[in-house]
């Protein structure tokens, strides 16, 4: 019994805590947060019941005011979280779209219920459909269902007229990048190789529109500028041909073949031995090698040569024995002032000129009739003179005469005497004719 009322001795017994004992086992203690009224205490044999006075926590009051703070607050919180979910569900943050393409914007707008009032400038620094500008800065929260406004790029203004640099001061790359500057998407520029301009220098520039100048060019204008790759280089590898006995066909099939891209020079000249479009020689001897923009030249046969042959040792009489080579030649008579009759004066194409361009050539060789002499005038009528003198003239003898009608015996228009008659005369001489009126009787000789 003492030990059992010993565990109610101050410091012993807990209010918070009940000791419950059993005589066959050890205590176990049991902690209890509002132990109220009666405390039981129980072991396995019998139980031990004792009533108490309640007692309130101090604490008590403070905790549920923290409880109360507590749930205000989380009111306060849920609030906030609603407003929060509700701000967020009917408004967007503004994203940047300035270099983006406007098929962007509009599925954007679309996905977070956003009007937007496209608007279109000319533009060399962005491209077509491409955004310049934004109303909202980047980030900026805006209402869902409102409108923002978006600037976007139609590219360059083609109907601009754009003034043209000069382009023999400015190398390849300048080019390029004044076209790329100023959106000039319809000049191509060619790069070409050149033997004659250095390596990304200008060559060329061309207009492909017509009636558009150079004053009045227009961004969607067409034109062509060439700049230059240098020579281009190529290797010695491919080995000539002898093409002796060989046709100029022949050598214009190998360069074909062989994908050259010079030009062969081509000579031609008369051969007596090799027939027409024979290769008489070439400029790169056989098994040499040469590259592909090597220029060659070749010696092309045109055939046998038709010569105008040399007649100066002949004359009238020998004429038909000198061989005419092929040429068509015929000989021809003219009075002369220092050339025996007979002998050959001149020919009318030099000797050893070639023919084969000309076939239809007639070569004329003059042989000498001497001094003309004039014979028989007196007792000529005025109409047979015209004949008469046209035939000295046709002969290379150029002499004219003068007609004076006078009253002397004769019958009327016949000639009754010349200045000169009956003589030789030269080639340029002038000849006085007189001819009779037919005013005077001749006299009767006397019987």
């Amino acid at each position: 019994m003492s030990n059992f009322l010993d565990q109610f001795k101050p410091g012993v017994y807990d209010r918070n805590k009940v000791h419950i004992g059993t005589e066959k086992s050890e205590k176990n203690v049991m902690e209890m947060d509002d132990l109220e009224t009666t405390t039981t205490y129980q072991d396995e044999e019998r139980f031990y019941v004792r009533e108490e006075e309640t007692e309130l926590d101090p604490s008590y009051k403070a905790k549920k005011q923290k409880r109360m703070v507590l749930i205000g607050i989380a009111a306060v919180l849920s609030l906030l979280l609603i407003g929060l979910i509700w701000n967020k569900q009917s408004h967007t943050l503004m994203p940047d779209f300035t270099d983006k393409q406007r098929q962007e914007v509009e599925i954007w707008a679309k996905k977070h219920k956003v009007e937007v009032d496209f608007k279109d400038e000319f533009s060399l620094e962005y491209d077509e459909n491409v955004v310049i500008s934004q109303e909202f800065e980047p980030k900026t929260k805006i209402r869902k269902g409102s409108m923002v406004s978006v600037v976007i790029s139609k590219g360059p203004d083609l109907e601009e007229v754009v003034t043209l640099p000069d382009f023999e001061k400015l190398s390849g790359a300048e080019i390029n990048a004044w076209i790329e500057e100023q959106k000039m998407r319809y000049i191509q520029v060619e790069n070409v190789f050149s033997k004659d301009v250095a390596k990304g220098n200008f060559i060329s520039f061309e207009i492909k529109d017509k009636n558009v100048t150079k004053d009045h060019f227009q961004r969607k204008n067409k034109a062509l500028i060439k700049i230059s790759n240098g020579p281009e280089q190529y290797e010695k590898n491919i080995i000539v041909p002898d093409f002796k006995n060989r046709t100029k066909m022949d050598v214009e099939l190998w360069a074909k073949d062989k994908e050259f891209v010079s030009t062969f020079t081509y000579e031609e000249q008369f051969d007596d031995k090799i027939e027409a479009g024979g290769v008489i020689s070439q400029s790169v001897s056989a098994a040499e090698k040469v590259a592909k923009n090597d220029e060659l030249t070749f010696v092309i046969s045109k055939g046998k040569a038709v010569r105008v042959p040399d007649y100066s040792s002949s004359d009238l009489n020998t004429f038909d024995t000198i061989n005419s080579m092929g040429a068509q030649v015929i000989q021809k008579q003219i009075y002369t002032m220092n050339y025996p009759y007979g002998a050959f004066v001149e020919q009318n194409t030099e000797p050893g000129t070639i023919l084969n361009d000309d076939p239809d050539t007639i070569v004329i060789v003059y042989y000498s009739m001497g001094q003309p002499y004039i014979k028989g005038l007196v007792g000529l009528t005025e109409g047979d003179l015209p004949a008469y003198f046209y035939e000295f003239s046709g002969k290379g003898a150029h002499i004219t005469y003068d007609v004076t009608r006078v009253s002397e015996c004769g019958e009327k228009g016949t000639v009754v005497r010349a200045s000169k008659n009956n003589q030789f005369v030269s080639t340029t001489d002038h000849i006085n004719i007189y001819i009779s009126d037919g005013t005077k009787a001749c006299a009767t000789p006397d019987a």
